[in-house]
């Protein structure tokens, strides 16, 4: 009942094939010509190249490369910088400093079946190393307008409505790139609870 269905992803339908195509032709139309190692480059010479920080979780790690392997096939240099999850968290995301010392990087965040923890990732009413902390630097005034009245809205139906509205300008603006979302599974005993 929170998701909104209408925001969709347009590489959806796409093949991978035609994805690539269509990233290549939107770095040509920007005027990033790949270079003769294969990066791309202005015609001042400078050249389209990040880096993406992850924890040294290995499916972190992973993601990262298969990152870095796409990114590579349309032009873009990507240094993977691979952090123990003590310096990459409290260092570089909840710091409390706002510096973003990063340029990309790959996190997960735990949705629940309500979502009270996008407002307090997003529209932070309080400043919290590890809760109520903006760590992704996504600032949308009308976004946090709506995110802060939906934490206090007791009409379920209102408050729905304002989630999808945020959800609208979430990925108008792409503030984050969702690559997967993962099942997590739990054990339960069949002889004591039921569904």
């Amino acid at each position: 009942k929170w998701s909104n269905q209408n925001v969709t992803w347009d590489g959806l339908k796409m093949s991978e094939a035609e994805r690539f195509a269509k990233a290549n032709e939107i770095l040509d139309s920007l005027g990033w010509k790949k270079g003769a190692d294969g990066i791309r480059v202005t015609d001042t010479g400078d050249k389209l190249e990040f880096s993406l920080k992850c924890r040294n979780d290995p499916t972190f790690v992973r993601t990262g490369e298969m990152v870095l392997n796409n990114w590579e096939k349309i032009g873009i240099k990507v240094t993977l910088e691979v952090h123990e999850p003590r310096t990459v968290y409290p260092g570089i995301v909840y710091n409390g400093k706002d510096t973003k010392d990063w340029q990309f990087f790959i996190h997960r965040s735990v949705m629940k079946s309500d979502p009270d923890n996008f407002a307090q990732e997003y529209a932070p009413d309080s400043k919290s190393f590890w809760l109520n902390g903006n760590a992704f630097g996504w600032v949308h005034p009308e976004a946090q307008k709506l995110l802060r009245a939906s934490r206090g809205e007791m009409d379920e139906a209102k408050r729905i409505e304002m989630i999808m509205q945020v959800q609208e300008l979430f990925a108008d603006d792409l503030a984050v790139l969702s690559m997967a979302h993962k099942e997590s599974g739990f054990a339960y005993r069949n002889d004591r609870y039921v569904n």
